[in-house]
């Protein structure tokens, strides 16, 4: 089980997906309306860090994410 976010977390949390929603609503106005944007950032830890933008269809999009997810061993 997750541990308990503090009132602090909650609060950066909160403020980090409020202007995550503000860029994406700006990029989904330029987007044709099947296009997706994706901006992939993470912290691998030892391995390194990952970097990924790009414009696709949907079913792509999921597609990469499920081989991401695989790759990456989420399945297990």
């Amino acid at each position: 089980m997750p541990d308990q976010e503090t009132p602090e977390q909650t609060e950066r949390r909160l403020a980090l997906e409020e202007r995550t929603r503000a860029i994406a609503d700006v990029i989904n106005e330029m987007m044709p309306g099947d296009t997706t944007f994706m901006l992939f950032l993470a912290d691998v830890g030892d391995q390194g860090n990952i970097a990924y933008v790009g414009t696709c269809r949907r079913e792509s999009t999921i597609e990469m994410m499920r081989e991401f997810l695989e790759r990456w061993g989420a399945n297990q």
